[in-house]
């Protein structure tokens, strides 16, 4: 059962997964292609065929322009709707993924992907047979069983199957969804995560530094590291606010700032300043997730001053051989006061700032700071994983 705050945490993810937003990253009315079959429109997954009254109010607030109003009403009726979910089991990490099955599917359709992972009679309706499967599981292990179980159901009861246009869209949704709610694994019973480890979740100590660079504190003391700076990037956050969260351990200051992600595969289209694929391949041109050591400084002919990068997770080893670096652009806008809320651009997998924070004649000293040796995690929401 999740707390209050967890069950809009989830509601939060699900309205992120289904929403499609403009320029400035703000919900907008989408128009549903021909054999989608959830009718006309849609705002953030909310189509007009099941959901026609919450539909058209949220239609009406973001052409009114009231966004944050629409952000509210939208997560509050997805975490309503998906409720049921709430009563099928004890750990959280499971009621998530429930919790988008229902969302796509339904009650009845979420509860026969859940009989199909726990192995009982497929007739969704989840009754004493199918709680007290549900009752032996471990989260850790069934996750997975739920995620191909989503994907039998799609293809036996649904009878989609790769030759659908939306398969990739569904195998990918399906996938951040599992990411999503492994994040939860360690809250309930459902086994620690581990730190450099690979879709799981991350834990720290907290105390020891704020929240927002509490793990890569972890990882310089497990590295044995004596750096004065740590940071991290929380690619879960819109490129329109500062997610690169710089530490000096001296002074126990925090310094937040925007930075670009990569443009490359999901992330080309829409361009919304939300991160959805991270990739370690060459030529990929996305982001990579892990733990980092920041290497030397050198000046690129090609984007100036910058600081080179080691990858020292399995999810980022290659990130020094693709030329990704700590580096300036001027398709990053950003203040000392974090008000510009305009979306950074993208590069081709690169952590970039901007240029002011770089260079030293406008005050910039983040590569005299961060320089040889200095510890920092990249991380989806404390996920090595989308």
């Amino acid at each position: 059962m999740s707390t209050p705050n967890d069950r809009l945490k989830i509601a939060a993810s699900i309205l992120n997964f289904e929403a499609r937003r403009d320029g400035n990253g703000h919900l907008k009315v989408y128009s549903l292609p021909a054999g989608d079959g959830g009718g006309k429109y849609e705002v953030a997954g909310i189509n007009e065929r099941f959901h026609p009254v919450e539909a058209a109010h949220l239609r009406d607030l973001v052409e009114d322009g009231r966004f944050d109003e629409a952000e509210r009403y939208a997560q509050e009726y997805i975490a309503s709707y998906t409720d049921t979910a709430d009563r099928w089991t004890d750990h959280t990490a499971v009621e998530s993924y429930l919790r988008d099955c229902v969302f796509n599917r339904g009650a009845g359709g979420a509860a026969k992907i859940y009989q199909i992972a726990l192995g009982v009679k497929v007739d969704g309706g989840v009754g004493p047979i199918t709680m007290g499967e549900a009752e032996k599981v471990e989260p850790a292990s069934f996750l997975p069983h739920l995620r191909e179980a989503r994907e039998r159901y799609e293809r036996e009861w649904v009878g989609r199957d790769e030759g659908s246009i939306f398969w990739k869209g569904l195998v990918n949704r399906w996938n951040n969804a599992l990411a999503f709610a492994q994040g939860f694994l360690g809250a309930n019973g459902g086994g620690e995560g581990t730190l450099g480890g690979g879709g799981g979740a991350l834990h720290a100590p907290h105390g020891s530094a704020p929240d927002e660079v509490a793990m890569a504190f972890a990882e310089r003391e497990k590295l044995g590291s004596d750096c004065n700076w740590i940071f991290e990037v929380d690619y879960s956050i819109n490129s329109r606010k500062p997610r690169l969260f710089v530490y000096s351990i001296k002074d126990a200051t925090l310094y937040k700032y925007k930075c670009a992600h990569g443009v490359g595969g999901e992330n080309f289209s829409p361009h919304d300043g939300v991160c959805r694929e991270v990739s370690n391949v060459p030529n990929s041109k996305c982001s990579s997730l892990g733990v980092i050591r920041t290497a030397e400084n050198y000046d690129s002919d090609v984007v100036g001053e910058a600081v080179r990068l080691h990858g020292l997770s399995p999810t980022n080893s290659k990130i020094l051989d693709r030329g990704v670096v700590l580096h300036g652009g001027a398709y990053v806008s950003d203040n000392a006061s974090n008000s510009d809320d305009s979306i950074s651009g993208r590069s081709h997998g690169c952590i970039v700032v901007d240029d002011r924070y770089i260079d030293p004649q406008t005050g910039g000293e983040l590569i005299e700071w961060l320089k040889g040796g200095s510890i920092g995690v990249a991380h989806y929401g404390g996920k090595f994983a989308i």
